[in-house]
């Protein structure tokens, strides 16, 4: 069963809360953190999203081809570039939202 559940697409949303005033500087190293996300075949989304009503929170929504590719991907190198810069931005630590995606428009197929 454990086998089963690493090689199913997972997805999260994460919500991170910026120091006051920092919500675009980190909304903006965040997209320089999906861009080397791009670069893992494993990742399937990983989305920046503004708050309409927060300017400090974005949102991060995550699609990955299983557990362990997610696991990798953020753990390794590609994770790590760039990491710091958010870290210094955050006002908490993130929130995490762990998902088992479903289908619906816009989930890759496969």
């Amino acid at each position: 069963m454990v086998a089963e559940q690493e090689s199913r697409r997972i997805g999260r949303y994460v919500r991170m809360e910026a120091l006051p005033g920092r919500g675009t500087a980190l909304a903006d190293t965040l997209l320089r953190v999906a861009e080397n996300m791009a670069k893992s075949p494993a990742c399937e989304m990983y989305l920046i999203n503004r708050s309409v009503d927060e300017a400090d929170v974005v949102w991060i929504t995550e699609m990955w081809s299983d557990e362990a590719a997610s696991i990798a991907a953020l753990g390794g190198e590609l994770g790590q570039i760039g990491i710091e810069d958010v870290m210094d931005l955050l006002a908490a630590p993130p929130d995490l939202i762990e998902l088992l995606p479903v289908g619906g428009t816009g989930m890759p197929r496969g």
